[in-house]
C-alpha cells in the first residue's frame, strides 16, 4: 500500500470563493496554473500540479487542484499508470498547460505531454495521434493566424533541435532535425509569420517555416556584442515576441539573463541577408515571465506585461506593462504581503485593440496564509485590482499559467 507523503499538496475542489470587488462581466474561462509539487530532492522540483480557477458572468464559480498522474504519482498513490505511449526517459510535465484544439495538455521539456479532463483529471498521455516520434517542448507557440502550434524540442544527445509543426487536427506535420552548436538545452524558440528562429548563446538560426534543416540559415553574433559575453552556462533565453520588418529584418524581444542573474528585457534586431545582430536594451530591471496579448503573436505589436523581480530572493511584488512603441512603462504594485506569479494577459472582447482588457496573475498572501487571483484593468494598470478572488489554499509557486476561453469554437 502506498504511503502517504505529508508534503505532498491537497488536491482539492472548492465552489465557495470570495472576491473581493467586482469581477468583470466579460471574462468568461478558466485560469490555469502549473508548478511541480514541491516533493522533489530540491527545493521547486517534484510532480505537475495543476491549479484551475473557473470565472464566468461575473463569478468566482470553482478552483480545482490536482496532480497529474506520471508513473511517480501513481507509485505513491497506489493507482493504475496513466494509459498511453512511453517513449521518454521521464514523463515530468510541470511546465507548462496549454488548449491545441479540445486538448488540454500538460507539458515539460523533451517528454511527451498528458492530457487532462477540463476537471484536470488525467486522461492519458498524447503523442499527437501516434505521429510525435519523441517527446515535446514546454514552450510552443500557437500561430494565432493558422491555430497550428510550433515548437523546437532539445535532443541533447544528439546536439541537435527537432523543429516540430502540430496542425489543427492535432497532427504532427512537420519533424525537421536541426543541427546545433551549442548545448540545444540552451536554445529558444521563437516566430513570426514566414519564419522559426532557434535563438542560441552566440547564434540566431533562421528557417522559413516549410523549410529544411539545409534552408537554415545561421546568423552569429557580431564581435563585442553584449550578449555574446554572458556567462557560457544557464539557461536559455525567454522569447517574448519576435515580427519582421519591411526590410527583412527581423526583430525578436526577449528576457535574458546577462551572466549576473539579472534577466533584462532586450530587443535583438537580425539582418539574415548582411549576417548582422543588433543588440539593443529595453528596460534593465530584472524581470522575468512575459506574457503579450496572443492575437498578436509572431506579429507586429506594442504591449508586454513581465514580473518585476526584487530582492535577493527574486521575490515578484510588481508587474511591469512595456510601451514598446512609445519606449515607457508603468507599474502595478502588489498590495502589502503580497507575492505575485506569472501574469497573463486576456482581451476584453476578440475584437478589442491591443492591450484593451486585463491582466490576470495568482498571488500568495502572506498575512493570512492563502493565495489569491488578482484582475487588473489595463486601462488603469497602476490602480488597484478590479478584483481578488481568495483561494482556499496555498500551491507551489507556479512555472506558468495561461487562460483558455470557455468556447473558443
Amino acid at each position: 500500500m502506498a504511503h502517504p507523503d505529508l508534503r505532498v499538496p491537497r488536491e482539492i475542489d472548492c465552489s465557495t470563493l470570495a472576491v473581493k470587488g467586482r469581477l468583470p462581466a466579460d471574462l468568461d474561462g478558466t485560469l490555469f496554473r502549473i508548478s511541480p509539487d514541491g516533493c522533489g530532492d530540491r527545493p521547486g522540483t517534484g510532480q505537475p500540479y495543476v491549479g484551475a480557477l473557473r470565472i464566468r458572468q461575473g463569478r468566482a464559480e470553482w478552483y480545482l487542484t490536482r496532480r497529474v498522474r506520471t508513473d511517480a504519482v501513481c507509485r505513491q498513490t497506489g493507482e493504475l499508470p496513466s494509459p498511453g505511449p512511453r517513449r521518454c526517459s521521464s514523463d515530468n510535465t510541470a511546465e507548462a498547460v496549454i488548449r491545441h484544439g479540445r486538448q488540454i495538455l500538460a507539458l515539460g521539456d523533451g517528454v511527451l505531454p498528458y492530457e487532462l479532463t477540463p476537471d484536470l483529471r488525467t486522461k492519458a498521455r498524447c503523442d499527437f495521434d501516434d505521429t510525435l516520434p519523441s517527446g515535446f517542448s514546454s514552450r510552443p507557440i500557437h500561430d494565432p493566424l493558422t491555430g497550428e502550434l510550433f515548437a523546437a524540442v532539445a535532443v541533447p544527445r544528439r546536439r541537435a533541435l527537432r523543429y516540430v509543426a502540430v496542425d489543427i487536427r492535432g497532427r504532427v506535420r512537420k519533424y525537421e532535425p536541426v543541427p546545433v552548436s551549442d548545448d540545444p538545452t540552451r536554445y529558444a524558440f521563437a516566430l513570426t509569420e514566414r519564419y522559426a528562429l532557434f535563438l542560441g548563446p552566440d547564434e540566431i538560426g533562421v528557417l522559413p517555416r516549410e523549410g529544411g534543416r539545409e534552408d537554415v540559415m545561421w546568423v552569429g553574433a557580431v564581435p563585442g556584442c553584449p550578449w555574446t559575453r554572458r556567462a557560457r552556462s544557464g539557461p536559455a533565453d525567454r522569447p517574448v515576441n519576435a515580427f519582421e520588418l519591411r526590410d527583412g529584418a527581423i526583430v525578436v524581444d526577449l528576457v535574458r539573463d546577462d551572466g549576473h542573474r539579472t534577466p533584462s528585457l532586450r530587443r535583438r534586431r537580425v539582418d539574415p541577408e548582411r549576417g548582422v545582430i543588433r543588440d539593443e536594451l529595453v528596460d534593465a530591471r530584472a524581470q522575468d515571465l512575459p506574457t503579450v496579448d496572443p492575437r498578436y503573436q509572431g506579429s507586429y505589436y506594442r504591449h508586454a506585461v513581465t514580473r518585476l523581480l526584487t530582492g535577493d530572493g527574486r521575490s515578484g511584488t510588481a508587474l511591469i506593462r512595456h510601451d514598446l512603441t512609445e519606449g515607457t512603462s508603468r507599474l502595478h504594485h502588489a498590495e502589502p504581503g503580497r507575492y505575485l506569479g506569472a501574469p497573463v494577459f486576456v482581451p476584453d472582447s476578440p475584437s478589442a485593440g491591443e492591450g484593451d482588457g486585463w491582466v490576470l496573475v495568482f498571488a500568495h498572501n502572506t498575512a493570512l496564509g492563502h493565495d489569491e487571483a488578482v484582475v487588473i484593468d489595463t486601462t488603469d494598470f497602476a490602480g488597484p485590482p478590479v478584483a481578488v478572488i481568495e483561494l482556499p489554499t496555498v500551491g507551489p509557486r507556479e512555472s506558468s499559467a495561461c487562460w483558455l476561453v470557455e468556447n473558443p469554437w
